[in-house]
């Protein structure tokens, strides 16, 4: 029989990844539309998360998705004619296959998942919408690590439609919280808990955000959770003010006062080595804090 051509391997290649992120994107508006909604989006989920592994075993080799690869034809994989590895079955294979370990929480996420399937199907979804959802989000947060990083170079070309499906399921308080509890139990805010350097995030709430090591009382930061990026001052109230959006008059700070850019510029200025004789006399009134930086001048 004839062996497939390189465009074919790589068109059908590409129809399994855009079939499974558009299942998955389907359960992602599934899932935030309406509780009734569920059992469409456990469906649509399971099918998304089945196509994408299937689609790892077969940038491999084609005759991979196929529970007898070596007795399959190229034209049976190309008709649909042809028995193909079950969905319990895939992460053994692509264990074997591929010389790859997964951890027992990625396991247990994507067992979850088929589990509500199976129960979709035959039965009734749980009772416990909230816990579906959860268990859901658990399983995309265990997927999109393997597409955005183990198997980045398997799904080069399709990262920024796996962005846009997450970007979707950001959206979700549901997701966020998941993203949250699970890199909170991989450690990812430990150090960063340790050394001060962890606040609350602006954006998402959860206690995520981390500080880099920069000046006293001015800092860059980001949230690994919803993936966002701020500047923040603390006045020396212990409180981090949020300044993305600029600093301008009395902005109101937890600790219950007003704070103003005349009194971080202060603050600043207090950190700065004092000016010797020499230095007064010759710079005299022209030395000042710049209004975006609060460098001196």
């Amino acid at each position: 029989m004839p062996a497939p051509t390189q465009s074919e391997l790589e068109a059908t290649r590409k129809s399994l990844v855009s079939h499974g992120l558009q299942f998955l994107s389907s359960s992602a508006s599934f899932l935030s539309t309406s509780p009734s909604q569920t059992t469409f989006s456990i469906l649509h989920f399971a099918v998304g998360l089945e196509l994408l592994l299937k689609s790892r075993l077969f940038h491999e080799h084609w005759s991979l998705i196929a529970a007898t690869p070596h007795s399959t034809q190229w034209s049976a994989i190309k008709d649909g004619d042809f028995q193909s590895v079950q969905a319990t079955d895939l992460l053994p294979v692509l264990s074997r296959i591929l010389g790859e370990s997964f951890s027992r929480a990625t396991e247990a996420a994507f067992k979850e998942v088929l589990r509500h399937r199976n129960r979709s199907i035959h039965f009734l979804p749980k009772n416990d919408l909230v816990s579906t959802a959860r268990d859901l989000c658990k399983g995309w947060y265990h997927l999109v690590e393997l597409l955005r990083h183990r198997w980045r170079n398997s799904f080069e070309d399709f990262q920024e439609e796996i962005e846009s499906v997450e970007k979707s399921l950001l959206s979700l308080r549901t997701y966020l919280r998941t993203r949250f509890e699970e890199l909170d139990a991989n450690q990812r805010f430990t150090g960063a808990k340790h050394d001060g350097r962890l606040i609350e995030c602006f954006v998402c709430g959860f206690q995520s955000a981390i500080l880099d090591k920069g000046q006293a009382h001015v800092s860059v930061g980001s949230c690994p959770v919803c993936y966002s990026a701020f500047l923040a001052a603390d006045l020396g109230c212990g409180h981090w003010l949020d300044l993305s959006q600029g600093f301008y008059g009395e902005t109101p700070c937890r600790c219950g006062a007003t704070h103003t850019p005349q009194d971080l510029a202060e603050l600043c200025d207090e950190l700065q080595p004092r000016l010797s004789p020499k230095e007064l006399a010759t710079l005299g009134s022209t030395r000042f804090s710049c209004g975006e930086c609060l460098q001196h001048q």
